[in-house]
């Protein structure tokens, strides 16, 4: 019962919200379009539109999936952070490259531990691709003792463990201990950066 209603959510949210938004999204594009066309500039109030119409696209997306009973192994998470991302590391030069240990493929996980691990690693990988400068990105997933570890590691510019105190660092730590995990963060200047999460079974 619980399972048909997770999937009927999954769909409506997709089908009533979704849509909604796309619709919203590419309107405020033809209208921007048309302004610039009359005018010769952009409108602001637009651009910022379409904007926030993207990024509640990309949210929805992402709770869609949450949601979805069909999604629930630990292979389907690392799946998804890799075909959200491979396209836009592929766009800048970026070498992306998933491992994921066969043995550990099927282990299924809760959705509230699922969302927090996502969240974790789409925030490692945004500030890998705005801050690093990499040429090289990889994310494995790979079974140790009575836990697993997602690793993911960059060959980018690095920075001193010691000066960074952004939100972005703050919210990865804070749903670390929101699931009982230990996260790892290892940054050397110009010799890259690696991230460690280790998640008991």
């Amino acid at each position: 019962m619980i399972e048909k209603l997770k999937t009927k959510l999954s769909a409506d949210l997709h089908d009533s919200v979704g849509s909604g938004l796309t619709e919203i999204s590419l309107l405020s594009e033809i209208v921007q379009k048309d302004y610039f066309n009359e005018l010769r500039k952009s409108n602001p109030n637009l651009t910022l539109i379409a904007q926030k119409s993207r990024e509640l696209i990309d949210n929805m997306s992402d709770i869609v999936w949450l949601v979805n009973p069909k999604a629930n192994t630990l292979y389907d998470l690392i799946l998804r952070l890799k075909d959200n991302y491979s396209p836009i590391l592929n766009s800048l030069g970026v070498n992306f490259k998933v491992d994921i240990s066969d043995s550990i493929k099927d282990i299924n996980i809760h959705v509230e531990k699922r969302q927090y691990i996502y969240l974790i690693f789409k925030e490692a990988i945004n500030n890998s691709i705005k801050y690093s400068n990499a040429k090289h990105i990889s994310l494995n997933l790979e079974p140790v003792d009575d836990s697993y570890r997602i690793i993911l590691k960059d060959d980018g510019c690095g920075f001193e463990m010691n000066a960074r105190k952004g939100n972005g660092l703050i919210n990865m730590k804070r749903r670390t201990e929101n699931i009982s995990a230990v996260l790892s963060i290892q940054s050397i200047p110009e010799k890259g950066t690696t991230i460690i999460l280790k998640v008991k079974k």
